[in-house]
């Protein structure tokens, strides 16, 4: 079986380089035996766009994978993928969940919010409430998973997409998305 093999291989690899880790994985590399990285497959899906106004100054890209073509092909995807488009054209998110924003950029935010709190002069306990407050505001306005549908403020888009996987019977993922304006 391949999984014996590659047993081996290392086995092998490492005996002939006098077992010496670092020489074995070059020869590991030199004879072939290395695997490659498959990329992990986004299954299914579709790219939507939507150009904004009489003028089309601006267009927005949105990426949403799926697993299967059935739901790739469903009226109810697209309509979904075609909602976000317009979120994001509307709203202009700069990225797609909290956690896709890097964290030197959490940091240099943080940085400001302390400082603006401590020019106020408010106590710790206080301060970190507000702070607190503060994030939870920008990754309101930042992130398009955060963000409130601008079609009904009763719903997020995360609560748009749990009700389209719920609706499809499949996960879906928002990878990404693109905002395009002229000149800009």
């Amino acid at each position: 079986n391949l999984t014996g093999s590659k047993i081996g291989h290392c086995k092998l690899a490492f005996e002939e380089t006098g077992k010496d880790f670092e020489k074995a994985v070059e020869l590991i590399r030199e004879r072939g035996w290395e695997e490659p990285i498959e990329q992990e497959s986004v299954g299914e899906g579709m790219i939507d766009a939507y150009v904004h106004g009489r003028d089309k100054k601006l267009v927005s890209l949105v990426e949403v994978s799926c697993k299967t073509d059935f739901v790739a092909r469903n009226d109810d995807f697209r309509d979904f993928v075609h909602e976000l488009a317009l979120q994001v054209a509307a709203m202009k998110p700069k990225y797609v969940s909290k956690e896709s924003i890097p964290a030197d950029e959490i940091k240099e935010v943080m940085k400001v919010f302390k400082k603006e709190i401590e020019a106020e002069g408010k106590p710790a306990d206080i301060a970190q409430k507000i702070i607190q407050g503060k994030l939870e505001k920008y990754y309101q306005e930042n992130c398009l998973l955060e963000q409130k549908w601008f079609k009904d403020e009763s719903k997020t888009i995360k609560n748009l997409l749990d009700e389209a996987t719920t609706k499809l019977g499949e996960p879906l993922e928002i990878r990404r998305f693109l905002i395009w304006e002229f000149g800009k």
